[in-house]
């Protein structure tokens, strides 16, 4: 955030953000960039890039609040059945279809921790 010339806080634009570039990650973590879209938008709907699998757009979430929440809350807050990728989530493109969808990270509450407890 910058201070205008008025002496308000001005939030910086996020449409030059791009997570997906992976050189922003070639340093180590780019806690300047997060610490960016925190401050103008701690939950951000980064829109789809020519990197994002299927054309599809993610959220980004900064806050650990925030995450706690998200993540503890799989009804309001899962990607299962997200268009335009049927069994939501990011895929990983060199499996086919049918394998990604069984895959345990791309599983949702509370079928994951179905399977989880079976696991262990």
């Amino acid at each position: 955030m910058a201070t205008n010339t008025s002496g308000k806080t001005a939030v910086a634009s996020l449409a030059d953000v791009d997570l997906t570039n992976l050189d922003h990650f070639d340093a180590g973590f780019p806690h300047d960039l997060f610490t960016r879209i925190r401050g103008a938008s701690p939950v951000w709907w980064h829109p789809p890039t020519e990197h994002t699998p299927d054309g599809a757009g993610f959220w980004v979430i900064t806050r650990h609040a925030d995450v706690l929440a998200a993540a503890a809350d799989p009804v309001t807050f899962s990607s299962h059945g997200a268009a335009p990728v049927a069994p939501g989530g990011t895929l990983i493109e060199d499996l086919p279809e049918p394998m990604t969808a069984g895959l345990l990270n791309m599983q949702d509450d509370p079928h994951h921790q179905e399977v989880r407890r079976l696991v262990t």
